[in-house]
């Protein structure tokens, strides 16, 4: 249990070390999919859709993430993308990955798309919490941090679901339980 709590406390330490003026801790949310009936099983799929400014270039972009183990990573606008073991994160223990993710590359002017597949076999532990932010050219940063209100999920994996032009219209909003403090993880 020690190393859980130093571990959820190292993600909370990155996630306020990221200095990010625009966006509140609190605005990136545990989130999971909305079951569906006799899916429980079934891996989670995960669109966290966002636009980067027409005629801005982008200088910087990056995510911290915590996911549950089983996933096959993160995907920006259909590429699956490196990622790193920041050494916060190290000292978690079990079944949660934080990683770090950079890919100014891969954005494109416009809607882009974070993925994720959330393969848990558990019932119940297909979730995750996402905070980031972009930093363009101008030197304005556009934070990232996942919500129901911005990100959906499903239970079916349609082919181009990993793409920015996906119609997502008829997954659903993913459900929340809590922000980047919430302590379910330690009861």
């Amino acid at each position: 249990m020690e190393t859980m709590k130093s571990g959820l406390a190292g993600v909370l330490a990155a996630l306020l070390a990221s200095n990010a003026s625009a966006c509140m801790l609190s605005d990136a949310r545990w989130i999971y999919c909305a079951k569906d009936a006799g899916k429980s099983l079934s891996p989670g799929y995960v669109r966290y859709v966002f636009d980067v400014p027409k005629g801005e270039s982008v200088k910087s972009a990056w995510i911290y993430s915590y996911r549950f183990r089983g996933d096959d990573g993160v995907y920006v606008n259909g590429t699956r993308v490196s990622e790193s073991v920041p050494e916060e994160f190290l000292r978690m223990a079990g079944r949660i990955n934080g990683t770090k993710a950079e890919f100014p590359a891969l954005l494109k002017p416009g809607r882009n798309v974070l993925s994720f597949c959330l393969d848990e076999p558990n019932p119940g532990f297909q979730g995750m919490i996402l905070r980031g932010e972009i930093t363009l050219a101008n030197g304005r940063v556009v934070s990232l941090a996942a919500n129901a209100g911005n990100t959906r999920g499903s239970y079916a994996a349609p082919d181009g679901w990993r793409l920015p032009d996906f119609d997502d219209a008829g997954w659903k909003p993913v459900r929340e339980f809590g922000d980047a403090t919430y302590q379910r993880w330690l009861e």
